[in-house]
């Protein structure tokens, strides 16, 4: 039986929902991790939530973030903005950029488990941002 997707209605964010959102009140790490996570992806030209995951310090070169989409193995190389660079400089310190896998999570399956339930911890802490900000 094929899985069938629910649609998603995308919409783009204006600069006022964007300055809302970096300024709103984060009740835990968790959210503060969600909301940096949202707009690293943001500055980031909407950055995949599995090709963060797989950000390593080598990745940075020359005030550019070089990186191979995981799903498509396309190469990117974006500008780092400083409020990218912000993000990146308050999660430092471990094999990769952001403390989604570990040096623990070595096979492929225990990436996927974790990137699934990191994601989904970071969907829920968004769902809470934007239900305290009253938007739909």
């Amino acid at each position: 039986m094929a899985h069938i997707r629910a649609e998603v209605k995308h919409r783009a964010i204006t600069l006022q929902d964007l300055r809302t959102l970096k300024e709103a009140p984060v009740e835990s790490e968790a959210e503060r991790f969600a909301l940096d996570v949202f707009l690293f992806s943001f500055y980031c030209w909407g950055m995949n939530f599995a090709d963060m995951a797989n950000l390593r310090p080598e990745n940075i070169r020359e005030l550019r973030i070089e990186y191979r989409r995981q799903k498509t193995g396309r190469l990117y190389s974006i500008n780092l903005s400083r409020q990218a660079a912000a993000i990146l400089d308050k999660y430092r310190g471990g094999s990769y950029l952001f403390p989604i896998y570990t040096d623990a999570h070595t096979t492929e399956r225990q990436k996927y488990v974790r990137k699934k339930n990191i994601r989904h911890e970071v969907n829920e802490a968004l769902r809470a941002i934007v239900a305290r900000l009253g938007w739909k």
